[in-house]
């Protein structure tokens, strides 16, 4: 994921990237709960590998992976940033025509005042982003 970062402000960043396999997802959701800031504003970014709900895909969604990153999402107080621009973030499978889209990069903040922009998909399979505080 291309991320172009502009903060004004101090503040925790955290780059993630969420395994392909269950258990090292549930390894980065415990990790994230645990190491949750109180004080501080905190950005997190990065490619989780999973979805939290089906309006973030074109195909099914696991449940249980959606469940499990939406409870670390609610334990950790993480609040996802509103995205302007394109909703998918990720595709696969562009040669064959039965391909699939996915929302796998997030960018969550612990702070207001943040919005998220998405361009148009590029040559990498996940789509830049760029935050910007107002």
């Amino acid at each position: 994921m291309n991320l172009g970062i502009y903060i004004d402000w101090e503040t925790g960043r955290s780059c993630v990237y969420g395994s392909n396999d269950v258990q090292g997802r549930q390894e980065l959701w415990k990790s994230s709960v645990d190491n949750k800031v109180e004080k501080e504003p905190w950005l997190i970014a990065g490619d989780f590998n999973v979805v939290r709900s089906s309006a973030q895909t074109t195909c099914i969604p696991d449940a249980t992976s959606v469940e499990e990153l939406n409870e670390c999402v609610d334990q950790a107080d993480i609040t996802e940033l509103a995205g302007h621009g394109c909703v998918f973030t990720w595709g696969a499978n562009w040669n064959t025509g039965e391909y699939y889209l996915r929302n796998l990069d997030q960018t969550s903040v612990m702070k207001p005042g943040c919005n998220l922009s998405l361009p148009v998909l590029s040559i990498s399979k996940h789509r830049a982003s760029q935050i910007i505080v107002i």
